[in-house]
């Protein structure tokens, strides 16, 4: 996979109210749970998880790690690494790391904003299905459709663990109702991450073509 599709993955990655009475308490309700989730993983230290990510042409698992804004992914054989200053793209098969400044559109990709992807002014939210895993965890799942008048297109799903808070899926629909699905498949959090996990050494990429784009 090239980086320009990693970016647009991770772009989605790297998140996510009607006349009667009723549906406006139903909208208050997942809007309430949408920041409460919102709010707790932008508490956290620091945090990982292993995710699958799945669209109409693509299948693979991923690994993040965060600590603050920075951050370290693996995906797909790919990784990029972000030290609050650069991101680093590293390529194991091209044998080839290129560099950006953060005013580069990679700077934007941080897992923070996994769930501000779907901005609360441009979105109408709506509590929908609650789905119970094998392991005996509820989701529920927030509905969340374009308001008129936006330039938005695309609609999601946002699935979140009600005894935790946690995101468990983020699915994005768009004009065409193509998916893209991440799913939240492991979760750790405020494990004391050292910052080495979020700094690249040339030297432990001997061989490599490292570019500086900026």
């Amino acid at each position: 996979m090239k980086f320009s599709s990693m970016k647009k993955y991770f772009l989605f990655i790297l998140a996510l109210m009607s006349i009667h009475i009723a549906q406006a308490q139903t909208s208050e309700k997942a809007m309430k749970l949408y920041e409460q989730s919102k709010n707790k993983i932008n508490s956290l230290k620091d945090y990982s998880f292993t995710f699958t990510f799945q669209s109409d042409e693509n299948f693979f698992d991923g690994l993040i790690k965060v600590k603050g804004q920075k951050f370290n992914i693996k995906l797909d054989g790919l990784s990029m690494i972000y030290d609050g200053k650069k991101t680093y793209n590293i390529n194991p098969q091209d044998k080839e790391v290129n560099i950006y400044n953060q005013s580069e559109d990679m700077g934007i990709m941080t897992p923070s904003t996994l769930l501000s992807y779907f901005k609360t002014s441009e979105y109408n939210f709506q509590w929908d299905i609650e789905q119970q895993l094998g392991d005996g965890r509820k989701i529920q799942f927030i509905k969340l459709t374009p308001k008129s008048g936006t330039k938005t297109k695309n609609s999601g799903l946002i699935g979140i663990d009600t005894k935790t808070n946690m995101v468990y899926k983020i699915i994005e629909i768009d004009a065409f109702q193509s998916r893209n699905t991440l799913t939240i498949n492991s979760f750790k959090s405020n494990q004391n991450m050292p910052d080495t996990e979020f700094q690249f050494k040339k030297s432990d990429y001997p061989g490599y073509y490292v570019y500086e784009v900026d």
